[in-house]
């Protein structure tokens, strides 16, 4: 396996649009610098979405193979942008969260065996990792809310990731670093007024998550926070 925020003044707003999935804002857009500083482990030539993509039918957890009311951790980067001490810190999270799982992108056999062997010697269970089948835009937007917090990859951070997951109303808990790459979903965050979900070091940010798995009534306030 491979893996200081920008403070934009007063938070935007991200408006509702049909079944639930939201428009960025102008500050939002701004704060998003697409053609910004990219860190030198990053991929180039990343470029943003014009609009939301057009909504679909949302389907259900079962559907997504979750479990119907356990707590979903989410990071759909590429298994090569995760670094092994990033995934241990994510296994330590959900030993600490009980009954959590953690949703990823869909991997080869090869990949998902190697991520499930790594958290087994972790001491998870390897079923509480689920492998998302990979889908076109609009069927992955329509199927993000069922996460109930995305984790930011670190030191490159998934701006675009960030984007998605925010436009579809769902919290992303990301790492502050010193490198610009490492900065990118902070700026995002502190854009649309949840700058306590930027942590200064690992030992925060596995509080925060943690604290977040446990506190259904506070990841609801977050949700109709980006909602407004």
């Amino acid at each position: 396996m491979a893996g200081a925020m920008v403070d934009t003044g007063a938070a935007p707003s991200i408006s509702s649009a049909r079944h639930g999935v939201r428009r960025i804002g102008p500050a939002l857009a701004q704060a998003s610098s697409w053609s910004g500083v990219i860190c030198p482990k990053a991929k180039p030539n990343i470029q943003p979405p014009a609009a939301a993509p057009e909504p679909c039918e949302r389907p259900s957890r079962a559907d997504c193979g979750l479990p119907g009311t356990a707590m979903v951790y989410a990071c759909f980067a590429r298994p090569g942008a995760i670094l092994p001490e990033q995934f241990a810190a994510w296994c330590r999270i959900l030993a600490d969260t009980a009954g959590a799982v953690l949703w990823l992108r869909g991997a080869t056999p090869v990949v998902r065996a190697r991520l499930q062997q790594a958290a087994a010697g972790l001491g998870i269970d390897p079923h509480r990792l689920i492998f998302a089948a990979e889908l076109e835009p609009a069927r992955h937007a329509a199927r993000l809310p069922l996460a109930d917090l995305v984790l930011d990859t670190f030191p490159d951070s998934g701006e675009r990731r960030c984007l998605e997951a925010l436009q579809q109303g769902v919290p992303v808990l990301s790492r502050r670093g010193r490198s610009p790459g490492s900065r990118r979903a902070g700026a995002l965050l502190q854009a649309v007024g949840l700058p306590e979900l930027v942590c200064d070091g690992p030992e925060r940010l596995h509080i925060e998550a943690v604290r977040l798995g446990r506190d259904a009534a506070r990841r609801a306030a977050l949700r109709e926070q980006l909602h407004q």
